[in-house]
């Protein structure tokens, strides 16, 4: 089932790609909570590397607020075309993430606190 978030990938503490999704009820909702976080994160100075509200059929846990790059333990692959949308494959231990964040569609290798729900 597919599930509408909003998916952000920033600069960790420790210069890596973080990502982080907030599940929401509709687009309108998902676009009230970019404009709030991006605002937030605007004005700490965080670097965005990508944002955008879509759907997914992955389910991961909440985001914990205030965990630092040691808690970013959960790996994915996260491709995103130009024009919509995502996908976010988790990555096992050990398998390689090729980053290609300047290609079309951008591929970034990130890291999170969120982890897959079964």
């Amino acid at each position: 089932m597919l599930k509408l978030a909003f998916l952000l990938l920033t600069l960790n503490e420790a210069g890596d790609p973080r990502l982080t999704v907030s599940y929401t009820a509709s687009m309108e909702d998902c676009e009230a909570l970019g404009f709030t976080i991006l605002g937030i994160l605007d004005g700490m100075g965080s670097e965005i590397l990508a944002e955008r509200c879509g759907e997914t059929p992955l389910s991961l846990t909440p985001f914990a607020h205030g965990l630092g790059p040691e808690h970013e333990v959960n790996r994915y692959r996260v491709t995103i075309p130009q024009e919509a949308g995502w996908v976010i494959e988790p990555l096992a231990a050990g398998a390689v993430c090729e980053p290609a964040p300047e290609a079309s569609p951008a591929v970034y290798c990130a890291t999170s606190v969120q982890a897959v729900i079964e």
